[in-house]
Order: C-alpha cells, then sequence, then structure tokens
C-alpha cells in the first residue's frame, strides 16, 4: 500500500506537492502501530517504511543518491534545519511510551479497580520492564534545568499531554547535534546553524495554490538540494563563472556574483513582498523614496509610517550568505551570526545620518540569511505587524497573518534563489561543457528536471 502511493507520488509534475502529501500522507501511516506495538517487534516494518520514504524523497529533490547524513537531515523536524520526515524506526519507542504514559493517567480514572493491577503489571511484567528500558534511554530535556534535565515514568505518566510531541522534540533536538558533529567542515556546520534558525524551513509548510506560492520543480529541487548541502546535480560540469571565479558545487558563488544582477534582483523581490504585507494593512509607504537624508544619496528601501504611533520607520533589506569568508567562522559557532552581523553594519551605516528635518531616523534592517533565516529586527517588526492585522469581523489573526507573511517571504527568497542559480547554469552551460562531457549532463539534467 505504501509502495503504491509513493510510486504514485513520483508520478506527479510537482515535487513541492509531492514533499507535502510525503510527509503527511504516507510517513504517518505506521504511526497507530507505533503506539500499540513494541519497538522490537516493529522493528521489521519500521525499516522498511523508513526505506520506502528515503527512496521517494532522493528522487523527489532529484539526486541519484543520499548519504546517510543527508538522511539524518531530512528526518529532522523542519524547525531543526530537516524536511520533517520522521523515521519510524528511530521515533517507535517514543509513540510507544507516551501511548502507556497516557493510558496509565487515563484508565484508573475512568476505572479506579485498574489502578493497582496497573501498577503492578508496570512493575513485574515483561512490557513493564521494557517501558522502564525505553524510558532510561530517552534524550535530555531540551532547555531544562540540571535537576529536571531527564524524563521518569512517574513524570511522563502524570502530566502525558501531548507527550509524544515533546518526546520528539527532544530527539530531533539531539539529533540535530549528532548531524552537526557529523559535519566534516565548517560549511556544512555553518549552513545547519542557519537552518535551526526562524522562518528558515517556512517554504517547505507552503500549499502552492497561487504563482507566488509555488515553486517549479527545478526550483524546488534546487532549493532542496541547498537546503541538503548535497551539491547541485551536473554543476560539477561548470568550471568557472563569467566573471573568472571558479564554481562551487553548493551554489554559493552563484548566490553572490554581482555579475549578472541576481543579487540584485533577489533583493528587489524581498522588498516587494515586504511592500506587499505592508498593503495588507494599508500602511502608508514608500519604496526607495529619494532625499530621505540631509547631503545624503542614500535611500532606504522602504519607509513606512505608523498611522497609530505617528513614528516613521526606515526599512533597508538586505540578504547574507553565513559562507562569506568574514562571517563563516562565527556563523559556525553561533546560529544567526551572518544576519546579526549584518544589521549591525546596517545600523553603523545610518548612524550618522540626519533626516531632511533634522531629526535622527529609525532604522530597521530587514536581513535575512540565503538559507532562510530571519534576521531578529525584521521578527520584531513582523510581530509588531501581527499585532495590527484584524480579520472581516475585526477580530485579532496576528498569528494566521504572521504565518501567511513568514510563508510567502520564505518562498520568495527561495524562488529567487534558485532561480539565480538556474539562470547562471543555463547561460554557462553552453560556454563550459565539451563534446565528451554531452551525454553526462543530459543524463543529469533529465533527473533533475523531470
Amino acid at each position: 500500500m505504501g509502495s503504491s502511493l509513493c510510486s504514485k507520488l513520483l508520478e506527479l509534475d510537482d515535487p513541492q506537492c509531492g514533499l507535502l502529501l510525503l510527509r503527511h500522507c504516507h510517513v504517518p501511516r505506521l504511526n497507530f502501530l507505533a503506539r500499540t506495538v513494541p519497538p522490537d517487534r516493529l522493528l521489521h516494518a519500521a525499516v522498511c517504511h523508513d526505506h520506502l520514504t528515503r527512496a521517494t524523497f532522493t528522487d523527489m529533490v532529484g539526486l541519484n543518491e543520499l548519504d546517510d547524513t543527508g538522511w539524518s537531515q531530512a528526518t529532522l523536524k523542519v524547525g531543526f534545519g530537516g524536511f520533517g520526515l520522521s523515521s519510524t524506526q528511530k521515533m517507535a519507542h517514543l509513540a510507544f511510551l507516551a501511548s502507556w504514559a497516557h493510558s496509565l493517567k487515563e484508565l484508573p480514572l475512568r476505572f479506579p479497580p485498574l489502578k493497582d493491577r496497573l501498577e503492578r503489571f508496570i512493575e513485574g511484567s515483561n512490557t513493564g520492564q521494557l517501558i522502564r528500558t525505553l524510558v532510561a534511554k530517552l534524550p535530555p530535556k531540551s532547555g531544562a534545568d540540571d535537576d529536571e534535565q531527564f524524563h521518569t515514568l512517574e513524570q511522563m505518566t502524570e502530566y502525558p499531554r501531548k507527550l509524544q510531541h515533546r518526546l520528539t522534540v527532544d530527539a530531533s533536538h539531539k539529533r540535530s547535534e549528532e548531524v552537526i558533529k557529523s559535519m566534516n567542515s565548517e560549511r556544512h556546520v555553518a549552513r545547519i546553524r542557519s537552518l535551526h534558525g526562524k522562518g528558515a524551513g517556512a517554504w517547505l509548510e507552503v500549499i502552492p495554490t497561487s504563482d507566488k506560492n509555488a515553486l517549479k520543480p527545478n526550483e524546488f529541487r534546487v532549493a532542496s538540494c541547498m537546503r541538503l548541502g548535497a551539491g547541485l546535480p551536473f554543476s560539477r560540469l561548470l568550471k568557472t563563472c563569467d566573471c573568472g571565479t571558479e564554481l562551487d558545487r553548493e551554489g554559493y558563488h552563484r548566490l553572490t556574483c554581482k555579475y549578472g544582477g541576481g543579487p540584485v534582483w533577489t533583493h528587489n523581490s524581498i522588498v516587494s513582498a515586504w511592500s506587499d504585507c505592508l498593503s495588507d494593512l494599508l500602511i502608508p509607504h514608500q519604496i526607495e523614496p529619494r532625499q530621505r537624508f540631509v547631503d545624503n544619496e542614500n535611500r532606504p528601501d522602504i519607509t513606512l509610517y505608523d498611522t497609530d504611533t505617528g513614528i516613521t520607520k526606515e526599512c533597508d533589506v538586505s540578504i547574507a550568505h553565513p559562507w562569506s569568508k568574514d562571517i563563516i567562522k562565527g556563523a559556525a559557532r553561533e546560529g544567526g551570526h551572518a544576519a546579526a552581523k549584518r544589521e549591525a553594519a546596517k545600523s553603523k551605516k545610518y548612524s550618522e545620518e540626519s533626516l531632511a528635518d533634522g531629526s535622527k531616523p529609525i532604522v530597521v534592517p530587514l536581513v535575512f540569511e540565503h538559507f532562510g533565516r530571519w534576521g531578529l529586527k525584521a521578527d520584531e517588526l513582523m510581530n509588531e505587524l501581527g499585532k495590527k492585522a484584524r480579520g472581516f469581523d475585526g477580530r485579532r489573526i496576528a498569528v494566521e497573518f504572521k504565518t501567511f507573511w513568514r510563508k510567502r517571504l520564505s518562498i520568495t527568497l527561495q524562488k529567487c534563489n534558485s532561480r539565480v542559480i538556474l539562470r547562471k547554469l543555463s547561460r554557462l552551460s553552453v560556454r563550459s561543457l565539451g563534446d565528451d562531457s554531452v551525454l553526462g549532463v543530459d543524463r543529469d539534467i533529465q533527473c533533475f528536471t523531470h
């Protein structure tokens, strides 16, 4: 049954929809069994299920193969830099424990005579011994104090609400640290840390109901390969950029090279998306207004006027890459370093400026990292805008508003990244390829684009 579903998903000409269906329809198929069957008895089915998921995902993103590190990343939750393709093999024991904790809490409340029998069962049976063994192997609680760092069966039974989710988050946190430790380069460590940030995976949650929310198949596959750090298929055959710089397989130079105007186009697309967001709230604003500052030709990307507070803000949009030479070491140590450094640079740039009326400007640097992470100031502005959002009936819709526009901005960035890379590849391929490599390129391109 699962194999039939996965074959149908691969027949779709839309891998963006295919991944959503894979994650929400195929991956959870063994959840009920995981909650009711001991993990050792479910092992064979879980391994087969994960193998099918891995093969389908690998084909979906246009790769010939996906190494173990890439697959480990793919199985992480989206917020931890993964694709949300939870491994049944690794998560079955968490579901089993959560199910027992709920039972030990709820059954005695509904059937009081069962309380003593359940306690004896947990103390003396093989299943009870298995449960306590599994509890002892649980990962530490994320962000807990030292005294409450580890789970106990008694604590789990006392508060079983959303226990499986909490255990899964703890496990994802631990496995994400293991993925980082397994990385063999500073680049990949910086990439994973960047992907841990807010907004970095919002594009994976987008349902492509319109052109603005949709990625073409080749765009989706480029964005997925960048997130995985897998290297872009067939780019190994391209030697140098038009500017003379040697190309890298991960697409870093293509995203940052100013030759051809890629960074400018990406920047302007993000500015336009922010403008649409402000227009949605009917906030008066102007894009790139001239003569905002005294004796200076610099102009902000967006000047907005907050009618509620009477405050005018100057917004400067910027895209930073964690792999830049002066950033990569800090980005490998700390997530969000690239965005924070660019925010500081933008604030310094405008610190000595004065507006035409002599007052000091309120500058808001709206920074994103190329892998999708939001800077703190951009996140703060979105939270402020969310407080102003109202539905047609006048009720507050902050959560819905922020979720929608985080996804819109996230997918706009990934669409721009992909198109910049693909445009450069299409230009360079004719110039760079020799006759000996044509067959190999055709095979790689066919795998990637269809």
